[in-house]
């Protein structure tokens, strides 16, 4: 027996009718259907049947959409304010500042602020006088006329400059003078040495030229004289002679060779 069975079984089941709640509906939606049964397969030739669509190059850069955004942005704004309305009064201004102390405050009478500045910087401070006790719990008394307190001027060099400073003083002119001679002693030196420089002159050419002239005459001269020598010099009078032609020698052959590269300059 199927434990299912019943015997409300055999009555026709009650048809159920379900009714659809109201649910939203753009009002353009007819509008979309008629647009796309007009134009269904308008694409189908990549768009240039019926509508022209953007060239290949013309595609999104860098930063395009941030000079869309701007403008969308401030005609966004436009719109906001054309459509705002300020309701409430402005407010007042804010007061303009006051002078203090006002220009005319004084006017035909007495600055009292300045005559007080006066008569404070006239005033001398009032300084306490120095004061001791003489035993604990005692009677406080004057200081100064104590004779406790040492009074300087009762000395008999008072007021006078002491003699360190004496002496630091000539010190210090005697300095100062030696200064002031080393001083007149370079510029008495610079001077000479300028005077010296405008006195000192160029060689010229021809005098170059007589120089050498001479200078080989008398190089030849002493190398004749060393070649003169015996080979063997054993006196000394023969030693001198050769070192000081050799010496000779040696000196001319250096003066030849400055006056061959360099320029030489003589004292007027």
């Amino acid at each position: 027996m199927d434990p299912e069975e019943n015997i409300k079984n055999l009555l026709p089941p009650r048809q159920v009718i379900f009714q659809k709640e109201k649910r939203h509906v753009s009002k353009h939606h007819g509008a979309v259907r008629e647009e796309q049964r007009t134009y269904k397969g308008a694409h189908a030739t990549m768009g240039y049947a019926r509508t022209p669509v953007e060239r290949p190059s013309n595609y999104m850069k860098t930063h395009h959409r941030d000079s869309i955004e701007k403008i969308v942005t401030d005609s966004n704004k436009a719109k906001a304010a054309a459509v705002q309305h300020h309701d409430c009064n402005r407010r007042p201004a804010l007061p303009k500042p006051v002078l203090y102390p006002p220009p005319d405050r004084d006017k035909g009478r007495v600055n009292w602020v300045e005559s007080n500045v006066e008569h404070v910087k006239a005033l001398s401070p009032r300084r306490p006088s120095p004061r001791f006790v003489d035993v604990p719990g005692g009677d406080t008394q004057d200081l100064l006329p104590s004779g406790l307190f040492p009074r300087y001027v009762f000395k008999k060099n008072f007021g006078q400059v002491p003699a360190y400073l004496q002496r630091r003083q000539q010190q210090l002119q005697i300095e100062r003078e030696i200064d002031d001679q080393e001083e007149a002693l370079r510029t008495s030196r610079s001077i000479k040495a300028n005077r010296a420089k405008d006195d000192i002159s160029l060689l010229t050419e021809q005098d170059r030229m007589a120089m050498l002239k001479g200078l080989r005459n008398n190089l030849r001269e002493a190398q004749r004289q060393l070649q003169t020598l015996p080979v063997v010099c054993e006196t000394n009078a023969n030693k001198k002679k050769r070192d000081t032609l050799e010496q000779t020698v040696s000196d001319l052959g250096r003066y030849i060779f400055l006056l061959e590269n360099y320029k030489v300059a003589v004292r007027n």
